[in-house]
């Protein structure tokens, strides 16, 4: 164990060291000395660093960087009211530094009182960067000290969600709970729809031998549908719910709203109209068919039975029909629909509201790929093809955009094929510069950093050219983000996997040959412990909330007690395959379907078969 402490020791002051040489004087090699210094707890000297690294940065990202170096040391040397001019500046100087300043901002107003302000500019944060957990938790925790108690209890569900484990989210619900007035569906801004929007006639008939596809609803982040013990189903046509066994079946019309419960005592699945008139009861699967060219049907007030569950679980309308499948607890859904107007609403949610029909083209392109590999290498028996969250997530017809659905149709049938087999077409948000198999995300040239001071500058000030940059409608944060940890949140954290004590560093400690982080070395008072895998670090740095492993660490506080982390990370997911933002961004730039796709997939060929 001694031996593993001394090795992570040597491996923070290589680091360290890699960032103090990290080349000249110009502002981002200044700024990194300054970051040394503040690493050491030298505070005035960090402080002449910045100063000097701000009147040497060539660029935003260099003068943002010193800004909010030099508010940081401020805040660490117990100065906060001369913290928020730099932290403003930092704001102002570049895109990628506005919501760790409005962050630091309130951490800097609550030190001086000042809660109004200190609100402000945490929902600021939260506004520039959802996966903000850090700003959540502070604003959670503000809200509930000044008796805000309804947003206090929707702050700390959203919290839950993002780590179950969050002892403090769960004190703060258990406390504001019972002083929650009204509907708390209502009050977490859940999503309401009141009658099917999808016409029976607006499609024709499903042509013979159409793909079809099955879709888990309400799935986790971890790719399962949720267990429900109720919801309100509504067709938009005539129906009828035949149980997938020899029992009676019941039919309805539409606009008659039905009642599916899940009986815990007995494990039966119920069908009630709304005066709770039993309508059918089995213990087999029940599948919900309205009668119409476009079938759909609406399924709202669904509830969980986990409800805790990372899961939105606002209403949607799946086109289709619908399946209950009860288990041990509850029953899942499962949307049963055409492939076809099925993608309308991945590909509306996937890109955002305005994007260049190119780039809803080569999404259309992509999803269908995906959701045809799924279809075919689902397992015998299973019960779903793919779920409505992850990578081809859907909210259902109301989340349906015109374009969108064009770009299906416009490319209809159309997949990647590579050697005539399916090809594999994975997709993220934002490769942050370069994807994992090598492409460039960006008009730039010159090789791809993947360690010690080349990742640093890349990290902390990306390259110019950027297809990011291109994509009006996207937001800094999928493609730089700036964490800032404290020492006791992370303590706690490892604790859950082992208690170290109090930590004295936090190390990267093995890379991918592509610079994404796959372990990290935890050294604390009382011993060492190593993360491995993202799912571990994403668990240990910002549960729930980690947009990506391609990231450095920069330790501050002492050499020998860690006192802040701060993460300068690149691109949200895993890199592979196709860039939405990336993709946007080149469309933007007159960049057509197929020369998008041939960038991210070089040896695949759009086809149809």
């Amino acid at each position: 164990m001694r031996a593993l402490i001394v090795a992570a020791m040597f491996v923070a002051l290589f680091a360290l060291q890699g960032r103090a040489d990290a080349g000249g004087g110009d502002g981002f090699a200044l700024a990194q000395q300054g970051w040394t210094q503040l690493s050491m707890d030298h505070k005035k000297e960090a402080l002449a660093f910045f100063a000097r690294a701000v009147d040497r940065a060539a660029t935003p990202a260099e003068q943002g960087e010193a800004h909010l170096g030099a508010g940081m040391a401020y805040i660490m040397d117990g100065r906060p009211r001369e913290a928020l001019e730099p932290l403003r500046l930092a704001g102002l100087a570049g895109p990628y530094e506005i919501a760790v300043s409005a962050r630091l901002r309130a951490e800097a107003t609550i030190d001086l009182g000042d809660t109004v302000s200190a609100r402000a500019y945490l929902r600021q944060a939260l506004g520039l960067d959802g996966e903000d957990r850090q700003s959540l938790r502070r604003l959670m925790i503000l809200l509930a000290r000044d008796g805000a108690d309804a947003d206090a209890w929707r702050a700390a569900q959203r919290a839950l969600r993002l780590d179950p484990a969050d002892a403090e989210a769960r004190r703060i619900v258990a406390r504001t709970a019972p002083r929650v007035k009204g509907d708390r569906d209502a009050v977490l801004g859940l999503r309401r729809l009141t009658r099917p929007l999808l016409k029976p006639g607006d499609a024709g008939s499903p042509a013979k031998g159409a793909r079809m596809i099955r879709v888990g609803l309400y799935a986790t982040p971890a790719g399962r549908p949720s267990e429900l013990f109720s919801c309100v189903l509504v067709p938009n046509a005539d129906y009828r719910a035949d149980a997938l066994s020899p029992v009676p079946r019941a039919a309805g019309a539409v606009g008659e709203p039905r009642l599916l419960i899940f009986d815990a005592a007995t494990r039966r699945l119920e069908i009630r109209d709304l005066t709770r008139d039993l309508l059918l009861s089995t213990t087999a699967p029940v599948r919900l068919s309205p009668r119409a060219d476009a079938p759909s049907v609406l399924v709202s007030s669904a509830q969980t039975v986990d409800t805790n569950a990372d899961v939105d679980r606002g209403d949607r309308e799946v086109r289709g029909a619908v399946i209950a499948i009860p288990g041990e607890r509850g029953f899942i859904l499962i949307e049963e629909s055409e492939l076809e107007p099925y993608l309308y609403g991945v590909v509306s949610v996937a890109l955002p509201d305005g994007a260049p029909s190119a780039a809803l083209e080569a999404e259309a392109v992509v999803a269908r790929t995906e959701a045809l590999r799924a279809v075919a290498d689902a397992p015998i028996g299973a019960a779903w093809d793919v779920t409505d969250a992850g990578v081809l997530r859907t909210i259902g017809v109301s989340g349906e955009l015109r374009a969108a659905a064009d770009a299906v149709d416009a490319t209809s049938g159309l997949a990647l094929y590579r050697n005539g087999v399916l090809s594999e077409a994975p997709q993220h948000e934002d490769s942050g510069g370069w994807t994992e198999e090598g492409a460039a995300d960006g008009n730039f040239s010159g090789p791809r950093p993947s360690s010690g001071a080349a990742l640093a500058r890349f990290l902390h000030d990306p390259p110019s050219g950027l297809f990011s940059a291109a994509d009006a409608s996207g937001t800094p944060a999928s493609s730089r983000w700036i964490l800032t940890l404290d020492e006791r949140g992370l303590r706690q954290r490892a604790a859950r996997i082992q208690d170290v004590g109090r930590l004295i560093s936090v190390a990267v400690s093995s890379r991918t040959p592509t610079g994404r982080v796959v372990e990290l070395t935890v050294v604390g008072a009382r011993g060492a412990l190593v993360v491995r895998g993202a799912a571990d670090i994403e668990a240990f740095l910002s549960p729930g909330s980690l947009r990506s492993t391609l990231f450095d660490l920069q330790p501050l506080g002492g050499p020998s007690r860690l006192r802040r982390l701060l993460v300068w990370g690149a691109g949200t997911g895993d890199g592979r395959g196709f860039s939405r933002v990336g993709t946007v961004g080149q469309a933007a730039l007159g960049i057509s379907r197929d020369g998008i796709l041939r960038r991210y997939f070089p040896d695949a060929t759009p086809a149809k078969k």
